[in-house]
């Protein structure tokens, strides 16, 4: 599970709209491997490793929303999970694009290319 250190700590977006001052980025980045770390070496689901890198990456990067898609290989779609961030929840269960639609939008080609690598 996450170390309190991190779950406590808010997002640099969060603090700056809150007026304060944000936690320092790399000890956030070091405390999420930290802890991606730890729950590896111990019984583990996927899911709860995938949230903690979210997270992570949530409270480190300051972005205002992070979004897990997995992609579903009988539709050729890519699908929201879970989010972190204002509405994240809510956007990933709605959150659905097709891969084969558009082939030159920006989701297709970042896919594409990982999968012929």
């Amino acid at each position: 599970m996450p170390s309190e250190a991190v779950l406590e700590q808010k997002s640099v977006a969060e603090a700056a709209l809150a007026g304060e001052k944000p936690a320092d980025p790399q000890a956030v980045l070091s405390s999420g491997i930290q802890d991606i770390s730890n729950t590896l070496v111990e019984d583990f689901k996927l899911n709860d490793v995938l949230r903690i890198i979210l997270e992570t990456m949530y409270r480190a990067m300051g972005f205002k929303r992070v979004l897990l898609c997995v992609r579903d290989a009988r539709s050729n779609e890519m699908t929201g999970r879970f989010g972190f961030g204002p509405g994240a929840t809510e956007l990933a269960r709605h959150l659905r694009f097709s891969l084969s639609a558009h082939p030159d939008n920006v989701f297709n080609v970042a896919t594409a290319k990982g999968w012929t690598s």
